[in-house]
């Protein structure tokens, strides 16, 4: 049986909610891409909204991800956590994307295209819109086989033999800085590749190395040396940089990659913040909260779809957009989690999601 740590499962559910917030903000603001909704309801403030989830959102939850992977590969075996993978990763990912989205797809695009070249385009050419949210299944996936293959090649690290040290966290702020700074000399946020995956490559940086940090943070002990004083820091200095930021003329840090900075800064203080808040106050988990957790995955693969049935429905309600952002997020909220708990009785379905 998996070892559960309870802050880190409410955190997951925290994680989850703020995804479903993110995506029913999408028809309301500038969301630097395509989305399925076209509502006149507008708010730009949204765009700092969007900027603040992409900087830690995904991050933490490739983080949370990480630091389990060890635990239950020393427990199953690589060959059978390796099955695993493939159950609970990739047949939703394949599932979805062949079965959802491209049959939307393909009704969007009309006559003039086959199912076939619809796929090509939608997945190889406009990845966003042919596997939506399913990308991060597919990048978690790969990370797992590149770490599965690292454990072939090297044997594992004895546990706890590396002491943490805060001057750790500024190093890493300033790699994660200069590498994203690099790539976006190229790649943007929101340029979407298919590289066998589909991946946004300007948050690679950040999803790759949260994602191997997270087993690091495992492997020794880490968790447990983050002093409530170090993350809450963290978090203060963070918003703090963002908020100064916001005043800055971009004239003035023309050519140096101050966003990249803001962004890794938010990745960093922001993860740290709520691992310490949710371990101080919400460590203990009662049975309603512990089958929102166990219900969270599923929750993350559907709600997408219930999200835009949602923002379909209330598009011609004649009120602003933060009313219609709120409750597009409590709705889908409050639906998606119970229709999990209901697919999930279903025992082989139940060993997927």
């Amino acid at each position: 049986m998996e070892n559960r740590i309870n802050y880190l499962d409410n955190l997951k559910i925290f994680l989850t909610i703020l995804v479903i917030a993110h995506h029913a903000a999408q028809p309301y603001g500038p969301t630097g891409g395509f989305w399925f909704i076209d509502d006149p309801a507008n708010a730009d403030y949204f765009s700092k909204f969007f900027f603040i989830n992409a900087s830690f959102m995904m991050g933490l939850y490739f983080f949370i991800s990480g630091y389990f992977i060890d635990g239950s590969i020393n427990r199953k075996g690589s060959l059978l956590f390796l099955k695993d993978r493939v159950k609970k990763l990739g047949i939703p990912f394949v599932f979805l994307t062949l079965f959802v989205f491209l049959p939307f797809n393909y009704l969007r695009a009309g006559d003039n295209i086959s199912v076939i070249n619809c796929f090509i385009t939608t997945y190889f050419k406009t990845p966003p819109i042919g596997v939506g949210h399913l990308w991060f299944l597919s990048s978690l996936f790969l990370y797992t086989l590149i770490y599965l293959l690292y454990r072939l090649i090297k044997a594992p690290f004895k546990q706890g033999q590396l002491r943490f040290r805060s001057w750790y966290i500024i190093v890493y702020v300033i790699i994660l800085t200069f590498v994203t700074g690099v790539i976006k000399l190229k790649y943007q946020t929101d340029n979407w590749v298919t590289w066998i995956i589909p991946i946004e490559v300007a948050h690679l940086p950040q999803y790759l190395s949260m994602f191997f940090i997270g087993i690091v943070f495992n492997k020794h002990n880490w968790l447990n040396r983050i002093s409530f004083r170090l993350g809450i820091s963290y978090f203060l200095l963070s918003i703090g940089f963002y908020i100064a930021a916001i005043f800055i003329p971009p004239d003035l840090y023309k050519g140096w990659p101050l966003p990249e900075f803001i962004e890794a800064m938010l990745c960093v203080g922001i993860s740290l913040g709520l691992i310490v808040l949710f371990g101080k106050y919400l460590n203990t988990q009662k049975v309603f909260f512990h089958k929102m957790a166990s219900n969270s995955y599923g929750v993350y693969l559907i709600h997408l779809f219930i999200v835009i049935i949602i923002q379909y429905i209330i598009l011609n309600l004649n009120v602003n957009a933060e009313f219609k952002f709120i409750l597009t997020t409590i709705l889908s909220t409050i639906i998606c989690f119970p229709i999990v708990e209901l697919i999930r009785k279903n025992n082989t379905i139940s060993g997927i999601i």
